[in-house]
């Protein structure tokens, strides 16, 4: 097979419809064992993510100059006609002579020599059509095509933000995600890491938020001498906003429950300048590795990192603060984790319950008078609001405890002042949510 950026991104489509796992994984390993040049690679990604991301769009355009259902096509032959049409439709900078040209050859590298007329007549059919293609008449509908959203996440998100919101929200789906940078202050400060980035060609602004950073032509941050040199991580705002409202002091005893990668760890013992101790724990070995490499090469020395069960441990250390960022359906990170969308809804049934639990297990850790912020990366009121709410009802010792937001930064919905959730079209944020609380 020729290891080019479009057979690429078919094998990587390929192994995520069978096999699901996450889309960077996906696409990193399948980029790495091409042996991709960092153009190719780039557009490999770009491919990837864009078919991603418009999936149901393009298979219902697929499917008005197909003789064939989408859904009864080759699986391979399905992908290369996805890439190809998403090129034709969204990438203004290739020919469209080379996308069709490319999906044929596509096919023969996948030993589909059969299908190499049918996919070019399946283009060649749409291109004389000068790319014309009608959308349905129901709002339902539209949405869901324009959008790529399935119809339960259109009928969601208008049920618990309104359909104004959502379709904010729904529109901010479509841009790519600003990548966000935490400056270490133990080492340099906001103004010197701008003049070092711009060095290797980064272009990075302040934000509202002190210590955030955010990028533009950022390329891979990680291969910089600056990220190599621990002179910043890789965070979102949000995240960082959430660590922000926790706002532990220093000398503070915190814990961090469920805390891989590491991000919002790093960024709490930034905080604290390095004083006291910050409890790092997750369920498994190997994401303690990630907390600890990333915290030598920051040079924090006040994180302690190890496995725990946020569940369902009994052990742990009485603290002043906890940051407990749960598992969720990730409904706020669609623009990062396309793949989550086509995901069926029965998979996040019980995760409200799994939250609750371990909100309620990392509450016997805090000490009187203690603060805790809860928060998640998803859009769901019965993940977020109803949660903390089951909570409070069931612990009298623990009360709400009002959020004082920085300046600039601005509500979506009307919500309690001790909850926030944020929208990528108020903030340039994730969709993230954060309630704080005290023990009396």
């Amino acid at each position: 097979m020729k290891n080019n950026a479009r057979n690429a991104a078919v094998e990587a489509l390929l192994h995520t419809d069978e096999h699901g796992g996450y889309s960077n994984l996906v696409i990193d390993r399948v980029i790495e064992s091409f042996a991709l040049p960092s153009r190719d690679a780039a557009l490999a990604s770009g491919l990837f993510y864009g078919v991603l991301e418009r999936k149901i769009t393009l298979d219902y355009i697929i499917s008005q100059y197909s003789s064939r259902s989408v859904d009864e096509m080759n699986p391979v032959v399905r992908e290369i006609l996805r890439v190809a049409f998403l090129q034709l439709l969204f990438f203004t900078r290739i020919p469209d002579s080379a996308a069709v040209n490319e999906a044929a050859e596509s096919a023969k590298a996948f030993e589909k020599n059969s299908a190499v007329g049918f996919i070019n007549g399946v283009l060649r059919s749409f291109l004389r059509s000068e790319k014309r293609y009608k959308l349905p008449k129901a709002r339902e509908d539209s949405l869901s095509v324009v959008y790529s959203l399935p119809k339960w996440l259109i009928r969601h998100f208008e049920r618990d933000y309104g359909k104004e919101t959502a379709l904010n929200y729904f529109k901010s789906l479509v841009d790519a995600p600003p990548v966000y940078l935490r400056v270490n202050t133990f080492k340099t400060n906001s103004d010197e890491l701008i003049e070092i980035l711009e060095r290797d060609e980064i272009t990075a602004q302040k934000t509202l938020l002190p210590g955030a950073l955010v990028t533009k032509n950022q390329g891979n941050l990680t291969t910089s001498a600056a990220f190599q040199n621990g002179l910043f991580h890789i965070e979102d705002l949000s995240s960082q906003l959430a660590c922000s409202l926790l706002n532990p002091k220093r000398n503070s005893v915190l814990m961090d429950v469920c805390s891989a990668p590491g991000g919002k760890a790093f960024t709490l013992a930034e905080i604290m300048d390095g004083t006291g101790t910050v409890f790092a724990h997750d369920l498994y070995p190997q994401k303690i590795q990630l907390i600890e490499k990333g915290a030598q090469r920051l040079g924090l020395l006040n994180i302690r990192a190890s496995v725990r069960d946020a569940e369902n441990s009994r052990e742990g250390e009485q603290c002043d603060y906890i940051l407990c960022d749960v598992p969720c359906s990730g409904l706020g990170v669609l623009r990062r984790k396309p793949e989550i969308r086509y995901k069926d809804p029965i998979e996040f049934r019980d995760l409200p319950a799994v939250q609750l639990a371990i909100l309620s297990r990392s509450a016997s850790f805090l000490k009187p008078g203690g603060i805790m912020v809860y928060s998640t990366c998803t859009l769901s009121k019965r993940e977020n609001s109803a949660v903390v709410d089951n909570f409070l009802k069931s612990h009298s010792e623990f009360k709400e405890e009002a959020l004082k937001l920085p300046d600039g930064i601005k509500r979506s919905i009307d919500e309690p002042s001790h909850m926030f959730t944020m929208f990528p079209h108020e903030n340039g944020t994730d969709g993230f949510f954060v309630a704080k609380i005290r023990k009396i």
